[in-house]
């Protein structure tokens, strides 16, 4: 083996393991999503049989995070920054949704490399599985573990049921990967000497995982280094490293400020945003786990598997998961806080088989146990809720039990090695029976896997026997150790993502030339395919404007305009993000709202009609033609307008330019109004970017520069 191979096997061998669900994919265009089932929902696509149960939350995959990846791709292609979405809601801002993670570095990085959505989207996955798994190894070797002890941690962390159920909602992951770096950032921060360099690395892992996008697992990723830090002063009696921690989130808050002042700007206008109430914490906690799920933290599938359909009535051929029945809302993502069976393997062994003193691992466990008790709902979460602002407006408490699954994969990775160094003392005899032992196991499992979702010989029996032959011969022959753990790592990473579910993007027979549509919409379903027609933010990966959407962060106003549209609340009562545009909407609204065409679901499929919108560029006298250039910017040509009125949603930030020179843009109701407009000036171009956004700039590059600095300080 080559040296370089041999020195950096570990982190190869989490890689290889993060890129087995997706190897075949890259090629073929398919991509995380059940886009089988969307398919139905699309007009004009070909439909697709599926025997799956619907998954609602995994919809989402398609619904959100796919067009918005697709947005910024594109942006960066053409080296833009993605401020502004003009195909759902009229116009909204797509840079201040903190999830669409326009300013990520990776994102950046694969527009500007051209790479497809679908490509560019199953890379990233694989990418920040790795990361992951890869952060999770290096914080257990700082802990004491060996190696290799610590890579099995690793990867088993990158293919645990938490990281594969929420691999199609891509913010998740993205933003879980950087906590064990922050962690072990925290941990060298306590360490005798060490410097500047750890606070260095840390605030630019903090940076990283605000980037990435999803602020509530990025909370987590703040608690739990806040855990740890004052874990390890107590431990350590250093107390400077409390002051290194707390600069190095200062400066890691700086380096994502440029993304991250934006969304906390526009999520004061948020439709979720509430004062914290006894009445609101009620609610809030029917999101945690009840009680009778407890033991589901031992094992995710004990209640069921999301991919299996049973009967119960009055529903039929739905998830066989029983929480969401019980517990409304509730889902296996959410749900999927429970060990797989080798990180609590791992675990007991690490509980059982430890002689040495724990106290370096104390603050490992803390966070774990922290995690349980926020995902049960117990008091600590009404701490969160009440002490921490905005805290009451993220989604599910139970998402909590992240901290629990990552703090059990470090023990694992702990546990392991005593293990290791009790077999070598064995007999051959010993370890024949326990690798066989094992293997039966193993191959018991496997078949039950295949059994239940039909997988294909090759993809199925075949790592479920390697797996089960290379676990004797890891036991038996300390030379084969290293192929070993390769193939064991490679079957099991096959089996456990056998629930993935890949499809491709489907076409639309939806087209338009600069008109704003609406589709009809009545509800939403927890339970089976919903008879929709193109939800969510479908039409922004058709280029298509529409002006209802579907997003975490909606504005009031936007909220208040679409219930005057629909006389009505315009959310269905399963999905308070989703803001539709109903059968008995008031079509002189719609009208107003510049709607030249509206789509309705009929027992005859999809029909189309016409309505007499109002242009979306109005001039006072003459013509006009409206025209998205990019995602930013409006190109409009007239003839002799001295004021326009422009459809497009109203915010702070938009300017205006005619022939060149600026011309007065304000607010008109909801809309743009241009006026000022020189005689002889026949092109208008409107430009969105957030206001103050280069100071923001400013901020982060100073803050980056000082993360460098100390990077090179020893």
């Amino acid at each position: 083996m080559p040296p370089f191979a041999r020195k950096h096997l570990p982190w190869i061998f989490v890689l290889f393991v993060a890129l087995v669900p997706f190897m075949g994919r890259l090629a073929n265009g398919e991509v995380l999503g059940p886009w089988d089932q969307i398919s139905t929902m699309i007009p004009g696509a070909e439909p697709v049989a599926t025997e799956r149960p619907w998954d609602v939350l995994q919809a989402d995959a398609c619904l959100q995070f796919y067009p918005w990846r697709d947005l910024v791709f594109s942006s960066w292609r053409e080296f833009k920054i993605p401020f502004w979405n003009p195909y759902q809601f009229g116009g909204t801002p797509l840079l201040a949704n903190s999830q669409s993670a326009g300013l990520y570095p990776p994102h950046i990085l694969a527009g500007i490399l051209h790479l497809s959505t679908p490509v560019a989207m199953n890379l990233l996955a694989a990418l920040h599985l790795f990361i992951a798994g890869w952060g999770v190894s290096r914080l257990a070797m700082a802990l004491g573990a060996g190696k290799w002890s610590a890579t099995v941690g690793g990867a088993l962390f990158a293919s645990s049921p938490f990281m594969f159920a929420w691999a199609s909602l891509p913010s998740v992951i993205s933003t879980v990967a950087w906590i064990p770096w922050v962690l072990l950032a925290v941990t060298r921060m306590f360490q005798p000497d060490s410097g500047l360099r750890p606070a260095a690395w840390g605030s630019i892992c903090v940076g990283m995982m605000v980037f990435a996008g999803h602020l509530q697992f990025a909370f987590y990723g703040f608690l739990a280094a806040g855990i740890l830090a004052v874990v390890e002063a107590v431990r350590t009696r250093r107390w400077m490293g409390l002051a290194k921690c707390a600069a190095a989130v200062a400066i890691g808050l700086g380096i994502a400020f440029v993304q991250l002042k934006p969304v906390l700007e526009y999520s004061q206008e948020s439709h979720r945003r509430a004062p914290a109430s006894a009445e609101g914490y009620k609610a809030y906690l029917g999101g945690a786990l009840s009680s009778q799920e407890y033991p589901g933290l031992l094992n995710p599938n004990l209640y069921g598997d999301p991919r299996s359909k049973i009967d119960v009535l009055p529903f039929k051929d739905v998830m066989g998961f029983w929480p969401m029945y019980t517990r409304p809302g509730a889902n296996f993502a959410e749900n999927a806080v429970g060990l797989s069976g080798p990180i609590l393997g791992g675990l007991l062994l690490w509980l059982g088989l430890r002689k040495q003193r724990m106290a370096k691992t104390a603050g490992i466990g803390v966070i774990g146990i922290v995690g349980v008790l926020g995902a049960m709902g117990t008091p600590i979460l009404s701490v969160l809720y009440f002490g921490v602002p905005g805290f009451s407006a993220t989604g599910s408490p139970s998402r909590m039990g992240v901290l629990w699954v990552l703090a059990s994969a470090v023990l694992a990775g702990l546990g392991y090695g005593p293990l290791r160094r009790r077999l070598n003392h064995a007999g051959a005899k010993q370890r024949l029976a326990i690798g066989l032992g094992i293997a039966l196991v193993v191959v018991a499992m496997g078949i039950r896997q295949v059994g239940e979702f039909g997988l294909s010989v090759g993809f199925g029996l075949v790592p479920i026997l390697l797996m089960a032959l290379f676990i004797g011969a890891l036991l038996l022959k300390r030379p084969l150790r290293v192929p070993s753990l390769l193939a064991l790592g490679v079957a099991w990473a096959g089996i456990s993502s056998s629930t993935l579910v890949f499809g491709t993007p489907p076409r639309s027979s939806v087209q338009t030339n600069g008109e704003r549509v609406a589709f009809f919409n009545n509800r939403w379903n927890l339970y089976a395919i919903p008879h929709a027609t193109m939800p969510g933010n479908l039409a922004s990966l058709y280029r298509v404007q529409d002006i209802a959407g579907y997003d975490s962060l909606v504005s009031k106003s936007v909220v208040e305009h679409l219930s005057a549209i629909d006389r009505g609340s315009p959310t269905p009562p399963e999905n308070g993000n989703m803001m539709l545009v109903k059968l008995d909407a008031d079509e002189n609204q719609l009208i107003d709202a510049g709607v030249t065409k509206v789509y309705e679901r009929t027992a005859q499929g999809v029909e189309e009609r016409s309505l007499p919108g109002l242009p979306l560029a109005q001039p006072n006298q003459g013509n006009a033609t409206f025209k998205i250039v990019d995602l930013n910017t409006i190109q409009i040509q007239h003839s002799g307008a001295t004021e326009l009125i422009v459809r497009e949603r109203f915010r702070p930030g938009w300017s205006a330019t005619a022939g060149g020179k600026p011309v007065t843009i304000e607010k008109h109701g909801i809309w743009l109004l241009v006026s000022g407009i020189p005689t002889g000036s026949n092109q208008i171009t409107l430009r969105y970017s957030p206001p103050g956004f280069s100071t923001y700039l400013g901020v982060s590059a100073v803050c980056l520069l000082l993360a460098a600095v100390g990077l090179k300080v020893k």
